[in-house]
């Protein structure tokens, strides 16, 4: 398919189609439950015109894929949420540079 016709599509995709706020709680509920087949629709179309969401869906994916394989370490020691002395001696420095 030719570039220009592709840029076409797009852009009356994005000017027809669902706005990015409509899709976003879609591709939430697509990771609880099985989505109709109008709304899988919905999320397709959308994704075809909007690198933003496409991203964000791959996003929230990778995280859920995380979250399930992971999950029963997060409680447990096997994950350290500490941050380095280095780096809270970093953070400290940003916070106090931008408060004055």
């Amino acid at each position: 398919m030719a570039d220009g016709l592709k840029m076409k599509i797009k852009r009356w995709l994005s000017r027809m189609g669902d706005e990015c706020r409509d899709v976003v709680p879609l591709l939430s509920y697509a990771l609880d439950r099985k989505l109709t087949f109008a709304e899988r629709i919905r999320i397709r179309l959308h994704l075809l015109s909007c690198n933003a969401c496409t991203t964000y869906a791959n996003n929230i994916g990778f995280l859920h894929k995380v979250f399930h394989i992971h999950g029963d370490k997060i409680d447990s020691e096997e994950i350290q949420t500490t941050l380095s002395p280095d780096a809270k001696d970093r953070i400290r420095k940003a916070l106090e540079s931008k408060a004055e």
